[in-house]
């Protein structure tokens, strides 16, 4: 289960740990297109320098057992930064 609180100008990602898993990536999604922010071996993730008013998704991919999580579009939360 993933979540997003978002702030101004960022976003909080927090997301259930993965059995098994050793890294994640989180990536944006906008305008059809996925953008990786970062990876860490924690289960939250900062996103910074976001635009206020814009509407983004996140996604997070888990590392477990040599092979990264698929995903589909249902797996994408939504949250738009405001002021």
């Amino acid at each position: 289960v993933i979540t997003v609180t978002a702030g101004n100008g960022k976003a909080e990602i927090k997301w259930d740990a993965f059995a098994g898993a050793t890294n994640y990536i989180v990536y944006y999604y906008l305008d059809g297109k996925y953008t990786k922010l970062g990876t860490t071996t924690a289960t939250s993730f900062t996103a910074t320098g976001l635009t206020n008013g814009t509407k983004y998704g996140f996604l997070v991919q888990a590392y477990v057992n040599g092979a990264w999580s698929k995903f589909t579009a249902d797996d994408i939360k939504y949250a738009t930064p405001t002021v």
